[in-house]
């Protein structure tokens, strides 16, 4: 059988574990917000050159936490700067 101490570092490892998922979820929850928050700005006319740069960083962020593909980030900022 596993020693106590095993099942000690068995059992730390899965919160850890745990945390950083629960940390991935908050992480993506938040910039799909920030983006339906720029986008709504975007589209009520604010279409200045912040919001635009606001727009692609949360884009790239999402594309490096595989929220969402590179193509589909482009498609999407495209989408935005013909407004």
């Amino acid at each position: 059988g596993k020693t106590r101490k095993q099942q000690g570092k068995l059992t730390i490892g899965y919160g850890i574990k745990r945390k950083s998922l629960d940390f991935d979820k908050d992480l993506s929850n938040g910039l799909k917000n920030k983006l339906q928050l720029i986008e709504g700005e975007i589209s009520a006319g604010n279409n200045n050159y912040q919001l635009l740069s606001e727009l692609k960083q949360v884009l790239e962020k999402m594309v490096n936490i595989n929220l969402i593909s590179l193509k589909d980030a482009k498609t999407h900022f495209r989408q935005f700067i013909s407004i």
